[in-house]
């Protein structure tokens, strides 16, 4: 479950970060994590940081900085921490993952993955539906966080 509820952390935390960054800078941050589980997997199962892979991590730190310095008239410390929260998020997910590799099976982390997608939305549906003037309105950002569910039409352009 934790597994489900950190990849389920991950997304909602990057699609809020999409909101409030240029695209690119979001991207940026979410693809820091295989910094993230590079570094996990050197703490938590001891594989080794070869000069290859550390200088790979290096090259990917550069890479992101030089997508985000774009960010001077966007930046918004909130923000950036959601995509890096996203990131991590995504890490623990992997790393958990690769921590249960000798009990778990791909059937069973595929379906309690999906329970935890199910048990979060549905919570989250039931409490915007249920309650929609529980969360107040007319902020752009806490509207996209708190809407209930909405049906998407097709709308001939």
């Amino acid at each position: 479950m934790v597994r489900g509820f950190a990849l389920t952390a991950a997304m909602s935390l990057y699609f809020t970060s999409l909101i409030l960054l240029p695209v690119a800078n979001a991207m940026a941050l979410f693809f820091t994590a295989p910094i993230f589980i590079s570094l996990g997997s050197m703490l938590f199962f001891g594989e080794r940081l070869t000069t290859f892979r550390l200088a790979a991590l290096a090259m990917g730190v550069f890479g992101t900085w030089l997508i985000l310095p774009n960010f001077e008239m966007d930046f918004s410390l909130g923000a950036t921490l959601l995509g890096l929260g996203s990131a991590l998020c995504y890490a623990s997910f992997q790393l958990l993952t690769r921590g249960i590799r000798n009990v778990g099976s791909t059937l069973a982390m595929s379906a309690v993955q999906t329970f935890a997608y199910i048990l979060l939305a549905g919570s989250w549906m039931a409490a915007t539906g249920l309650f929609p003037g529980l969360f107040p309105s007319g902020d752009g950002l806490l509207d996209f966080l708190v809407r209930g569910w909405v049906w998407l039409r097709w709308e001939p352009v």
